[in-house]
């Protein structure tokens, strides 16, 4: 990292750890051996050195601009006072909101990597918790593995509606025995040759499908994991 002095200052006072951090990264992104004083910091540099470069720290500044300027994100704190079905009901309008203002396209909301996308998820973290869930559950849990996994009939779900959340979908992988064990998945999906349709079936409590974000009441469609039979 190019820094090589104590750890404490030299009055035998620990330095807190994040002004260590700072220290660090500047000396590395300078190119120095090291920096005796805070002061010195450039802070923009610093700034767009800990976003990962100057699109992404120019785009973090225009999101928060806009976001910052509506009502709905006035304060967040005010959140414990809700309900949980107020809570979604907000996180819902917040998440539609998001994508009425247009900060990101279709084509960059849907990509199949999603940088942007998942940028905005990341800004949206720090803000608002339940609307970055809602938002990463269905553009990279749903939306993406459809691209990944279906075929070319599914690419329905993933296109307009999706985008502006006419379709907006959850990921029904974990079930009440277990967390992420795919292959001992023990929901069925039993064909029906008459009717071409799927017979979803839970064989036992342990099979239940189990913290499903968005599944509760703002789902429209998921994607299930099931052995089929």
């Amino acid at each position: 990292m190019g820094w090589s002095q104590s750890e404490t200052d030299t009055d035998t006072n620990p330095v807190s750890p994040v002004s260590t951090m700072a220290r660090r990264l500047v000396a590395q992104y300078q190119g120095v051996s090291g920096l005796h004083d805070l002061g010195t910091i450039p802070t923009e540099k610093l700034k767009v050195f800990v976003e990962g470069g100057e699109e992404r720290a120019a785009f973090r500044r225009h999101v928060l601009t806009r976001l910052l300027q509506e009502p709905l994100f006035d304060d967040p704190t005010r959140d414990a006072e809700l309900s949980m079905e107020s809570k979604r009901i907000k996180s819902q309008k917040l998440l539609r909101c998001i994508l009425d203002m247009g900060l990101l396209s279709k084509e960059e909301l849907l990509a199949p990597l999603g940088e942007k996308a998942a940028w905005l998820d990341a800004i949206l973290w720090g803000i608002h918790l339940e609307s970055a869930v809602k938002m990463g559950l269905h553009f990279t849990m749903f939306c993406r593995t459809i691209r990944n996994m279906g075929s070319s009939r599914h690419a329905q779900f993933i296109g307009e509606d999706a985008a502006k959340l006419k379709i907006f979908g959850c990921f029904a992988l974990t079930e009440l025995s277990h967390g992420s064990n795919a292959s001992g998945i023990r929901t069925l999906a039993l064909y029906n040759h008459k009717q071409r349709s799927f017979i979803l079936h839970t064989p036992d409590l342990e099979a239940t499908k189990w913290w499903i974000g968005n599944l509760g009441e703002t789902a429209t469609h998921a994607v299930v994991f099931a052995q089929l039979m």
